[in-house]
């Protein structure tokens, strides 16, 4: 996500996390971005199409992953915004996602360094979550013998 926010920068960018849920807590194995059509120094918008096909790409490569959420670069020092609360929320309610509590991460710059904000969505609303740095997942073989 760092490297993509730098590449695109002044315009946003962004794409879909991907991972698997440990104790209701996300993992997120993958941030994959996805070039938009419709991106901008103060817009990014994913197609919906788009977000299948990436996460049917990462299940090919491991059966365990899926959708977690989404991610976007805020190239000015701005948390995530209303419009962005409100589309984590409607992703909750889209039976298409199957992700009722997507996470929304927000890359943003700040003086010359790059911030990551991450948020789970909650019955309550967009709740702040501490980026932990856990690495991948165990093979499955792995897992098995611990």
């Amino acid at each position: 996500m760092l490297r993509a926010a730098r590449a695109a920068y002044p315009n946003e960018t962004g794409g879909i996390l991907v991972g698997v849920k440990v104790r209701r807590r996300p993992w997120i194995t993958h941030a994959v971005e996805i070039p938009s059509n419709n991106a901008g120094a103060g817009h990014y918008t994913l197609q919906g199409y788009a977000r299948q096909s990436a996460v049917d790409v990462i299940r090919a490569i491991d059966h365990r992953l899926g959708y977690i959420g989404e991610w976007h670069s805020h190239p000015a020092d701005v948390a995530p915004s209303r419009q962005d609360v409100r589309a984590i929320a409607f992703l909750s309610r889209d039976p298409a996602a199957e992700c009722p509590h997507p996470v929304l991460a927000v890359v943003r710059r700040s003086g010359g360094a790059w911030l990551i904000d991450v948020r789970e969505w909650r019955l309550t609303g967009a709740k702040p979550l501490r980026l932990i740095a856990a690495g991948g997942l165990l093979e499955p073989e792995a897992e098995m013998r611990m």
